[in-house]
């Protein structure tokens, strides 16, 4: 092959060429993002709408049904799923894979716009469903000298330098309360000033305002005015006037009239972590960011606020870290990767004889991954668990064009070929076959990348990734494997052939094939024999979309009758606390009583429901794994 001849008359050539493609996979592979699944983008979308203090029915009636009725003629709409509790509602908006969320986004906030809702109803919420939406990180902070107070401001505060990092999108504090100026009105007091509830509440609005004013001309230039007046602090709010003294004119302030505080929301919701008071931290980070790099540069951050004195009375558990099991999940099929081309180099040495040989596929093996690294880049495809499990299993076949060729090259020179002819010989014979091997396997995995939907979009960087890396093996196998043969192989010093003839394995081999071809039936019934037993085993084989991983992690949902109180549900938690303590394999629990993390990130509770997030130790140091818990 022309290729083949070129590389092995211009060897210099070839040898830089393959020193510039390895700077460029290396360059390559450290830009390449790191995440744990290919980015997924299903046309899926929630509405949110929040009934403060309206029951299932009345939010069933008054404000799922008229959005359904508006929502329902969305065009590529596939589904429409609603759910309608105490306080809230969700609506499920499913689309036709054909169907840009984006381009819909539009028609859905004009038509809940267009829904006529009850006044005291919030304004619903449209979300887009978006992988980057699912926390990457999340931990707990404890107060070291158990002050509850003082966690909870460390927290906002810890919050507001961690939202910092770059690649965070955000950081969501669960278990923290909410602060509000409460405003208790004296009714004597009101009386004999002749004023009402809504009389105080009106003055309050109009004292909080920003309009815009006039346009001013002055000095040839137009200026543009505001009218600004706020109530920025609880003292700007007791010093507010509200009428006139009758009797000496005196102006009547609202403190003179109302006791004015800061106090808590009603705690309708517990947060704690190994059964001690606890704030839950959620971080997002942003759509196009490296996980691997967020992670660490969360961490690496975290570790120095907790190292100074501000935050010296913080303790923090990290539950569950996506970066660090994405760092695991790479090193693992990296190992793999390097265990594989290892055994394929000791095959070759056991049937070949020769050092050179496996030393060349050692070779081989390494820069057809980074050829493949080069064209991930260039595809915009990101280090996964999807692409790294496609490059393990494409490095099998990755050194069969290698073998191939390198196989019989080596026959060759045993036939006293000088190794520039045999290498031209030998690639010259398979090369024709090779290329055909490996487009017919190529074609195989191409029509994945036809493929639409959620399956099309997790497997089409699966199906490319083994493409790339098998048409990297074999430009590998046609361009740098005959090089270096024709430079490092030497002609055998006993006719390997005449060897390999009269060997055990190849007389057996004989026999086998001869034996066969006399009976032709009786080899015809046993393939049909294990056909017919594998579909069988195929139906007795449990089925699932994508394999269980152990993380480390697991969650448990509790659910009371509705209408059981906070704390009957947190003695349910309680008791499940008391059981987890007795498992040695569990490093920390944090337990969110009367609220789930989807309910949190709705902005509503529920006193009957409870969830509780269990941190398991490392691999290394239990002995089960995360199901046998």
């Amino acid at each position: 092959m022309k290729i083949s001849d070129f590389s092995i008359r211009r060897p210099v050539f070839t040898l830089v060429s393959m020193i510039l493609v390895l700077i460029l996979g290396a360059v390559s592979l450290f830009n390449i993002p790191m995440k744990l699944i290919p980015d997924i983008n299903p046309p899926v979308g929630v509405v949110v709408t929040s009934y403060p203090g309206a029951g299932p029915k009345e939010v069933l009636e008054k404000v799922t049904k008229p959005l359904e009725a508006n929502l329902s003629t969305l065009p590529g709409l596939k589904s429409i799923t609603s759910t309608s509790q105490e306080g809230s509602n969700l609506i499920l908006l499913e689309f036709s894979w054909s169907t840009s969320i984006d381009d819909v986004q539009n028609d859905v906030l004009q038509r809940i716009d267009q829904t006529a809702l009850p006044d005291d109803v919030n304004k619903p919420r449209f979300l887009k469903f978006d992988p980057s939406q699912f926390p990457i990180i999340q931990l707990t902070l404890t107060s070291k000298k158990g002050n509850e107070e003082l966690l909870k401001q460390l927290a906002d505060q810890l919050r507001a330098e961690l939202t910092k990092v770059e690649g965070v999108a955000s950081v969501n504090v669960s278990g923290t309360l909410t602060k509000n100026v409460r405003v208790l009105l004296d009714q004597e007091k009101l009386k004999t000033y002749k004023l009402s509830q809504q009389d105080i509440a009106n003055f309050i609005s109009a004292n909080d305002i920003s309009l815009p004013g006039e346009t001013v001309v002055i000095d040839d230039k137009q200026l543009t005015t505001r009218i600004i007046s706020t109530i920025d602090s609880v003292d700007t709010l007791k010093q507010l006037v509200v009428t006139v003294n009758p009797l000496n004119g005196e102006k009547v302030r609202l403190q003179d009239i109302a006791d004015i505080a800061i106090v808590p929301e009603k705690e309708d919701t517990i947060t704690r972590t190994n059964e001690k008071p606890s704030v839950l931290l959620s971080v997002l980070q942003k759509a196009d960011a490296n996980t691997a790099e967020v992670s660490k540069a969360f961490q690496k951050r975290l570790n120095e606020l907790l190292d100074t004195k501000k935050f010296s009375a913080v303790h923090a558990d990290v539950l569950f870290d996506q970066g660090d099991f994405i760092q695991r999940t790479i090193q693992n099929i990296f190992q793999s990767l390097v265990l594989g081309g290892v055994f394929a180099m000791l095959v070759l040495f056991l049937f070949l004889r020769s050092a050179k040989s496996p030393l060349i596929i050692g070779i081989a093996i390494p820069y057809s991954v980074i050829v493949t690294f080069v064209l991930m880049y260039f595809a915009d495809f990101t280090l996964n668990m999807m692409t790294l499990g496609g490059l393990a299993l494409g490095i099998g076949m990755l050194v069969d064009n290698s073998i191939v060729v390198i196989e019989n090259i080596y026959r060759h020179l045993s036939m006293g070929k000088d190794p520039k002819q045999a290498a031209r010989d030998g690639v010259k014979e398979v090369g024709a076959a090779i290329t055909a091997s490996t487009l017919t396997t190529v074609a195989v995995f191409i029509p994945v990348v036809f493929i639409t939907g959620l399956i099309g979009d997790l497997f089409t960087e699966f199906a490319l990734t083994i493409s790339f890396s098998l048409l990297a093996s074999l430009f590998v196998a046609l361009t740098v494997v005959p090089m270096l043969a024709s430079r490092w192989l030497k002609p055998p010093r006993e006719n390997i052939e005449e060897k390999r003839q009269s060997s055990r394995m190849l007389v057996g081999l004989d026999k086998m094939v001869r034996w066969s071809l006399r009976h032709r039936i009786i080899v015809l019934v046993i393939a049909i024999g294990t056909l017919a037993f594998g579909l069988f085993g195929v139906t007795k084989v449990g089925m699932q979309f994508l394999p269980n991983t152990d993380e480390g992690f697991f969650s448990i949902r509790v659910n009371l009758a509705n209408g059981s109180a906070l704390r009957e549900t947190e003695k349910v938690v309680s008791a499940i606390e008391d059981e987890l303590k007795k498992v040695k394999e569990i490093d920390a629990y944090v337990s969110l009583i009367g609220s789930t993390q989807e309910q949190a990130f709705r902005g509503t509770s529920q006193s009957n429901v409870a969830e509780i997030y269990v941190k398991m130790k490392d691999l290394d140091e239990r002995d089960r794994s995360v199901f046998d818990v």
